[in-house]
Order: structure tokens, then C-alpha cells, then sequence
């Protein structure tokens, strides 16, 4: 590294996204690995980022669908700075209301139970 150049660390970007046309009323919530020198230039890529993914085109049958950036959600450090291993942590969020995660989150009960019995019986 040169003198006067900013080390670069990894950030985890939570960005929103909406789903237009056809599909409108639906979202889409991409988490995204940034290399930045600081918070605020992972906001800067993850931003740049979220726009670079809006655009709308005509699907199969003629009608129009697309996608458009609504909103950084969170912008954090990784939680380790380099992977040990074969797994790498990246973000932890934290909540104070199951049911309410749950009611969010449909489906995650139901992974957890898969993911439970796989684990008791493995292949």
C-alpha cells in the first residue's frame, strides 16, 4: 500500500428494492458485500449500487416489469474481517419480537424445523 492510501475494509450493505409493473406491490431486499475505506464510502457504492440495478423491460407475455431502488436499509462492518474457515459471518440483525419476525419472515419457521430435522438425521 502506498503511503496516503486508505486500507480497505469489507461492509455489508442491506439495500430495498420494489418491484414495478406486473409485480408491483412486491419487494426484494438484497444484502451485498462492499470493499470501502469508510462508512461513508460503502454508502456511496451501496447507493450507486441499488441504482445500477433499477430498470424495467417487457416480460414474456408484453408486460412491463421492473425493479427500483427504494432505500438503504443498513450499512455495517463485517462482523469478522477476514473468513476462517469455509463460513464467513457477515451480518447479524437483532430483534426483540419473534412473533413478529416470524409474521415477516413466513417461511422462516418452517426452514428452521427443515434445517432441525436434517441435522437429526443425516444422510
Amino acid at each position: 500500500m502506498s503511503t496516503g492510501e486508505m486500507e480497505r475494509s469489507e461492509w455489508v450493505a442491506l439495500l430495498l428494492f420494489e418491484f414495478t409493473g406486473v409485480s408491483e406491490g412486491r419487494y426484494r431486499e438484497d444484502i451485498v458485500l462492499i470493499q470501502a475505506t469508510s462508512e461513508q464510502e460503502a454508502v456511496t457504492i451501496a447507493r450507486a449500487h441499488g441504482q445500477a440495478q433499477e430498470g424495467s423491460s417487457l416480460n414474456a407475455d408484453g408486460e412491463d416489469s421492473g425493479l427500483a431502488f427504494r432505500a438503504i436499509v443498513d450499512v455495517a462492518s463485517c462482523l469478522y474481517d477476514r473468513p476462517a474457515g469455509v463460513v464467513w459471518d457477515l451480518y447479524a440483525r437483532h430483534f426483540e419480537d419473534l412473533p413478529a419476525y416470524e409474521k415477516f419472515e413466513k417461511n422462516a419457521v418452517k426452514f428452521v424445523e427443515a434445517y432441525s430435522k436434517a441435522a437429526d438425521n443425516p444422510a
